[in-house]
């Protein structure tokens, strides 16, 4: 990897961070933030990716996770964000369009998505499989699985005549 204001070759992340200390006096987080197209290595699969391969982490001193998102979610559905092309789980997509961009849960569901992300059966559905919420959202599970649960859950639920008695006399 190369560093992207002095064209430098860098040999891994933890010689790139106390590069751009001492030499160019910057932070990882204003470095990855004024090169977008920079490379990171995982540290699991020792591959360089470009940055947006990454999982925004607040609390890391890069800003971003240390494993890249293939190796913290391999079996995960991931597509790129329609706005920015940032590659996203796409559980995360409605979160990540209204935070970073503003856009409504409803109105990203509608233009952007066409589908939504079901985690009890893992697949992508198209929206008519969702009961819909009154603030323009949809609901976690699709029909068939939110159905299942709620079936499960009233089974688990004694009956309330056997717990006061009999009311007859």
């Amino acid at each position: 990897m190369f560093c992207k204001i002095c064209l430098r070759e860098i040999e891994s992340n933890s010689e790139l961070r106390s590069h751009l200390q001492s030499d160019h006096s910057v932070t990882l987080i204003k470095y990855y933030r004024y090169y977008p197209n920079a490379t990171k290595y995982c540290n699991k699969c020792k591959r360089e990716l470009p940055i947006t391969e990454f999982y925004v982490d607040r609390c890391n001193v890069s800003g971003y996770r240390t494993r890249c998102i293939t190796c913290i979610r391999p079996r995960g559905e991931r597509r790129e964000c329609p706005l920015c092309q940032r590659m996203l789980q796409l559980s995360r997509m409605v979160e990540h369009l209204k935070r970073d961009h503003g856009v409504r849960p409803s109105d990203a569901y509608r233009r952007y998505l066409k589908g939504k992300y079901c985690p009890k059966c893992k697949t992508v559905r198209p929206l008519k499989e969702f009961y819909r919420l009154k603030p323009g959202g949809y609901y976690s599970y699709c029909r068939r699985c939110n159905h299942d649960r709620v079936k499960r859950y009233c089974l688990k639920i004694p009956s309330l005549s056997n717990d006061f008695g009999s009311t007859a006399r």
